[in-house]
């Protein structure tokens, strides 16, 4: 977690995951006296704890997500003890308009009730995906807007 000083004087959050990309997801964060609450929308989370000693660089409190809370105390990090926010990724690249995109093997079969969306690569080198569609395929192979797509059967 990220906490900044924001512009309007008050305070901005981020939270990061370090083995994703360096994106971070908003928290909003409010201190008054104490008693600091951070809220996480995205991630359905909320954090409430109270400063743990007169200069600010600790707190102790709850995480609390979903049903479960969990204590958590923060602990402000130095040079030593920050981890490394990763860079974001770059943009993808777009596919030229002059483009001919080709696979070499498909196997395309029906699927079988029950199973539930995914996609996903293998060590191999092939891709597997489970109850998805040929242009959702066709658009997550070559980053085309499903528009771009002319002429494919329904």
């Amino acid at each position: 977690m990220k906490i900044s000083k924001a512009g309007t004087g008050g305070f901005q959050a981020a939270i990061f995951s370090i083995d994703q990309s360096g994106v971070g997801t908003p928290a909003s964060i409010t201190v008054q006296g104490v008693t600091v609450k951070i809220g996480v929308p995205a991630m359905g989370g909320s954090y409430e704890g109270k400063l743990a000693n007169p200069d600010g660089t600790a707190i102790t409190g709850i995480w609390s997500q979903g049903p479960n809370a969990r204590p958590l105390d923060l602990v402000l990090a130095n040079e030593k003890t920050a981890w490394v926010i990763p860079e974001p990724p770059p943009p993808p690249k777009l596919t030229p308009a002059n483009a001919n995109p080709a696979f070499e093997v498909a196997t395309i079969k029906p699927t079988q009730e029950g199973t539930r969306f995914s996609i996903h690569p293998t060590n191999s080198g092939n891709l597997v995906a489970t109850d998805t569609s040929l242009a959702y395929l066709i658009k997550f192979a070559y980053q085309v807007h499903p528009r771009q797509i002319i002429g494919a059967p329904a």
